[in-house]
């Protein structure tokens, strides 16, 4: 049996380390694919797997040549210009990433793919429909991670944010950061916000937090999963349908806005044994539903 991981965005790495859980733990084949960027150049993706003109016959012929394909979502068929005809034998799989499109969105994507084939419709709809289609959920090597950095936690308690990139969400995500810290009175704490530098710098300073933040309403992406395998406790918005799909299992504490989240800091740093607790959740949670080897499990399950 073959794989195909086509996705893009952050959810690459997350289809990049399920593809490499694939080659250690099972003796079937697997493709990885990756569109040429900062993103691509930050995780380190092997540069011939790139989607460039000169690689798209090659890539293309790849993914049709597998038998399971999985899709971060539909915009990933146009970006790799996929022939829809030729994916219709094959097993579609959904990558869960907890990000949910608006309404408004949602029902543009219903519009434009609605004369596509319905496994390949659906992954367009997100919210409870998503959970009624095959899907996996993002993945990290938490022992490769536990084993190749040193997170020993600091004393006072560092808090770390790390904005991927300078969208106008994150942007926002950022002055949200700095807006409850700069309220948060009466405690010793760090704080280490991370941007523009490379993957394995941001995996060092990222290790050393008690306190991870990540980002708000979206949902959680693979640095939550990073840093709960660093044992922080993680701070983030989560989407109903992503709680009932890993079934209200996932411990990460959600926040609305910068008063949220100063209260909840307050709440961590006031109490050594609450903080405690919430990092070693994070820890057996990314153990159970996000490790390589168990997200290869339900992956074969699919098939």
């Amino acid at each position: 049996m073959k794989f195909a991981f086509v996705c893009w965005a952050d959810c690459s790495n997350s289809a990049y380390n399920i593809h490499k859980a694939i080659q250690r733990f099972t003796k079937h084949e697997s493709f990885h694919v990756k569109i040429k960027g900062k993103i691509a150049r930050r995780y380190g993706f092997p540069a011939d797997n790139y989607l460039t003109n000169r690689n798209l016959k090659r890539i293309q012929d790849e993914i049709y040549d597998s038998d399971v394909i999985v899709f971060k979502n539909l915009a990933c068929i146009q970006k790799y210009r996929l022939d829809t005809e030729k994916l219709k034998s094959k097993t579609i799989i959904g990558l869960l990433g907890g990000i949910v499109l608006d309404e408004k969105k949602r029902n543009k994507a219903i519009r434009r793919f609605e004369k596509l084939n319905a496994k390949l419709a659906v992954l367009c709809l997100g919210y409870r429909k998503f959970l009624d289609f095959p899907w996996i959920p993002r993945c990290v090597d938490v022992d490769g991670l536990r084993r190749s950095y040193d997170f020993g936690k600091l004393n006072p308690p560092l808090i770390c944010a790390s904005p991927s990139n300078d969208t106008n969400y994150f942007r926002r995500v950022g002055e949200m950061f700095h807006n409850a810290i700069g309220r948060l009175k009466g405690f010793r704490f760090r704080t280490d916000v991370i941007r523009n530098v490379s993957y394995d710098e941001c995996l060092k300073r990222k290790a050393h937090a008690s306190i991870f933040f990540d980002r708000v309403g979206s949902g959680y992406g693979t640095c939550s999963l990073e840093a709960s395998a660093f044992e922080s406790a993680v701070i983030c918005g989560i989407p109903k349908f992503t709680r009932e799909a890993l079934n209200d299992e996932c411990p990460f504490i959600q926040v609305d806005d910068a008063e949220d989240l100063r209260w909840v800091l307050a709440d961590l740093l006031s109490d050594e044994d609450y903080l405690d607790r919430k990092r070693e959740e994070c820890l057996r949670f990314v153990y159970k539903w996000h490790d390589g080897r168990e997200t290869v499990k339900r992956l074969l399950k699919l098939v």
